[in-house]
């Protein structure tokens, strides 16, 4: 006789909400009591960014060495807010589109009636069979 022995170890239970659990940093409990404040910080190093990069390129001796600068910095942050707002749009087009087939399978998925509740046939019985 064979005997299976169950396993030795559990497996570790994971949780069901993993979002509804509290973050535990600082920064994070605060971006989760208030969510404006991660755009409001972003918005915020971005423009000490640009004043720092205003004041440092203002020290240079050369005008066009640091109008070089202060166009590449600019450049730089502008084409950064552009790849990020085209992914975003194109993540955004791709969830719609997955979300529209799903809606059109199910749309078109037909459903085979149950031959049971079919009043065409007549029901089997044991002297008909035999």
């Amino acid at each position: 006789m064979i005997t299976v022995a169950p396993e030795a170890a559990p497996q570790a239970e994971t949780p069901k909400n993993a979002s509804s659990e509290e973050p535990t940093s600082f920064s994070g409990r605060l971006f989760a009591r208030f969510p404006w404040s991660r755009p409001l910080c972003v918005v915020f190093a971005t423009l000490m960014a640009f004043f720092l990069v205003r004041k440092l390129s203002s020290q240079i001796s050369s005008a066009l060495l640091a109008r070089a600068i202060y166009l590449a910095f600019f450049l730089g942050v502008f084409v950064f807010a552009y790849n990020a707002y085209a992914e975003h749009v194109t993540n955004s087009y791709f969830s719609i589109k997955n979300k529209i087939l799903v809606m059109f399978e199910k749309s078109n998925r037909r459903e085979l009636p149950d031959p049971a509740d079919s009043p065409s046939q007549p029901p089997v019985t044991e002297q008909a069979a035999k």
